[in-house]
């Protein structure tokens, strides 16, 4: 991890990450790009990219899938 300004970055460039969908469905993702606290991911499945907050990627698929299960309780 390496710190940037006042945000702390979590995960690395290039390192796989997901993401939680409309609280039911997970996305794989790779990291492009941190800056202060936002990620720019580039999805598994797809061309497609977005600009995240790092609160809402999670480092392994069983975390993610633990967050989901605690929203349907």
């Amino acid at each position: 991890m390496t710190e940037t300004g006042y945000w702390q970055q979590k995960y690395a460039k290039g390192q796989t990450v997901f993401i939680i969908q409309s609280k039911l469905y997970l996305r794989q993702a790779k990291v492009l790009h941190y800056r202060d606290g936002f990620y720019v991911i580039r999805f598994a499945d797809s061309n497609g990219g977005v600009c995240l907050r790092q609160s809402r990627l999670y480092g392994s698929k069983d975390a993610a899938e633990t967050v989901i299960e605690k929203a349907k309780e």
